[in-house]
């Protein structure tokens, strides 16, 4: 099954996969069927290029970390001299296994990206498929729901953010979940944890997801079990789960330093921000991606898109429905799938509902109050993600009811395999591949094929590193150096993520006086800078002839537009504590800051 979903990925994508060494996701194209209306796509798309090069460095950082000094995983190379570097953004852990021996055999960051995209698909098909097979449903009815959780439109929406579709782990855990409580086997509740471990490692919405689906699934435990649960399997179980708890807590710990200086938001005051990024009741989930694509109808105006489909649709409602004598598993897990998918859909429509008499307040704003660091989750609709989880096991139970009726009614196992090829051709057409659904790259060298400059920076003593020209306020240029620093994995004064310490701001102000000798000072001062690389057909004309001689800095060479210099006498980093503070506390930030504009 890993295969077939790897072979529909590549043909569905067509050309997302075809260049896997060099090339990524082109957003600049809107691929999903125009996305929303009647926004501005230029600021939307330079920011998913942006989170696309962001997490080709952290995967690769991931590995480089571990195989290193894994004692300083978070202190990543971008944001010098900040600590907690990594804590600025996921740190996506949970993608390790994939990543890291794809990183180590190609030293190619952008193919360790590229290949765990297209295994996310695969194995995220062929994960759901186990989970539906288990549960004593046919091989093509299982086919049916793997295809529907890896490619529905909710997960499509989320292509730029990799991290988000590890979707691989959640039906593992959930079927060991269920095997470890009823049976009580050591390896079944300890599949569970590492299973789970993995998906809430992958990324904090995940993580919070996987959370709300566990208490989903207790519920259905409650609801469908008269008879008391085996108290070896709680036992083992439980402290399957809590040993999960005590690893992600440890590993979440920069990123409570992180948070406890003011650097990752909290969103309790600023809650009217999450209504954009929450679905709409209905027509996030109902109005076709061809709709969409020609911007008629009641289209989506904010959130995401997650179209769940005619005929999919239909067989998860056949699926939702009991059915006599069904075996005590597959009650369970039906329920608690209706269950996950109707929760995850109240979560993805945010904190309150806007209403014509005023504002419905919904349970995401209860858990942001309650739920330790969920008030800092700026995204509510990506809830849909595991929704689809519990939407396409009910498909795969519909499904499995209707190609069972089909055999009683006398149809040979030929006709049964025909209608389940037919049913996959109409889902497919529906989610709009190969139609509205339409898909381009761009090319990004990095690793073996990186510009020559950075394979001469691999070469040299290790020293912090300014590129320019800065990054205007999206980050784009910073997340394209981090991916080149891939290559020589020299600090970097500058850097992008999802926030940004407050000591970068001053790092920037200081920089845009290059080559000043008292900026570059100070600059030194502040950091240590050793290396300044300048891309000078990306600079003014007026701004090139500043570093034909700049003093203070020694040539170490050319390579084509790109100029290499080293700092000739660097001043003794006195500034770079307060700095390091000013990182973690903004009001650390102000004699620097008086420093700075003096």
């Amino acid at each position: 099954m890993v295969a077939a979903y790897a072979v529909l990925a590549v043909v569905l994508t067509y050309p997302l996969f075809a260049d896997l060494g060099g090339s990524v996701l082109d957003p600049v194209r809107p691929w999903h069927s125009g996305w929303l209306q009647g926004i501005d796509q230029e600021p939307l798309t330079r920011a998913m290029l942006r989170d696309i090069h962001l997490f080709v460095w952290v995967y690769a950082w991931n590995w480089h970390a571990l195989i290193t000094d894994p004692t300083s995983w978070f202190d990543a190379n971008a944001f010098h001299p900040a600590r907690d570097a990594l804590a600025f953004s996921e740190h996506a852990l949970g993608k390790l296994p994939i990543t890291g021996p794809l990183q180590a055999l190609t030293d190619n960051a952008v193919l360790a990206y590229q290949a765990d995209l297209l295994a996310s698909f695969a194995l995220s098909g062929a994960a759901l498929y186990a989970l539906v097979r288990a549960l004593g449903a046919a091989r093509g009815a299982a086919f049916l729901a793997g295809l529907v959780y890896a490619f529905a439109p909710a997960r499509i929406d989320s292509l730029y953010h990799t991290y988000l579709l590890a979707g691989q782990y959640f039906p593992l855990a959930l079927l060991f979940l269920d095997r470890g409580l009823f049976s009580g086997r050591a390896r079944d509740a300890a599949a569970f944890a590492v299973f789970l471990l993995l998906q809430m490692l992958s990324s904090y919405y995940v993580a919070y997801q996987a959370v709300f689906a566990l208490l989903a699934y207790g519920v259905a435990i409650v609801w469908t079990t008269r008879a008391r649960l085996p108290w070896r399997g709680v036992t083992r179980v439980g402290i399957a789960a809590g040993a999960v708890a005590v690893v992600f807590g440890l590993v979440s710990l920069p990123y409570l330093r992180v948070r406890s200086g003011g650097a990752i938001l909290s969103y309790g005051p600023l809650v009217d921000a999450l209504v954009p990024m929450s679905n709409l009741p209905w027509r996030s989930y109902l109005v076709s991606p061809y709709l969409v694509h020609a911007g008629v109808g009641p289209v989506p105006t904010r959130g995401g898109f997650a179209y769940l489909g005619v005929f999919a649709l239909a067989l998860a409602v056949i699926g939702a429905l009991p059915a006599s004598g069904e075996s005590a598993p597959r009650r369970r897990l039906r329920v608690a799938a209706l269950l996950i998918a109707l929760v995850s859909w109240v979560m993805a429509l945010g904190p309150y509902m806007p209403m014509s008499f005023g504002r419905v307040p919904l349970p995401y704003l209860l858990a942001m109050k309650v739920v330790p660091g969920f008030d800092s989750m700026r995204v509510p609709s990506r809830f849909a993600l595991m929704m689809m989880l519990g939407f396409a096991v009910l498909v795969g139970l519909g499904a499995d009811r209707a190609l069972r009726a089909l055999a009683r009614r006398g149809v040979r196992p030929v006709g049964v395999a025909l209608a389940t090829a037919a049913v996959a051709a109409a889902i497919v057409l529906d989610y709009g591949y190969g139609v509205v659904e339409r898909f381009s790259t761009r090319k990004l060298l990095a690793g073996p094929n990186a510009p020559p400059v950075y394979a001469e920076l691999a070469r040299l003593p290790r020293g912090p590193l300014l590129e320019l020209p800065l990054s205007r306020l999206d980050g784009l240029r910073a997340s394209y150096y981090m991916v080149q620093s891939t290559k020589h994995w020299m600090p970097l004064l500058e850097g992008s993520s999802g926030y940004i310490p407050p000591s970068q701001q001053l790092i920037v102000d200081v920089a845009r006086r290059l080559p000043d000798p008292e900026a570059l000072r100070l600059l030194g001062r502040m950091t240590g800078l050793r290396y300044v690389v300048v891309h000078l057909a990306e600079l003014p004309p007026a701004q090139q002839a500043a570093w034909r001689a700049p003093h203070g800095l020694r040539l170490l060479g050319r390579y084509g537009d790109d100029l290499l210099f080293e700092v000739e006498d660097p001043p003794d980093a006195d500034l770079e504590p307060q700095l390091v503070r000013c990182a973690h506390e903004r009001a650390a930030c102000a004699p620097l800051r008086e420093l700075v504009t003096s």
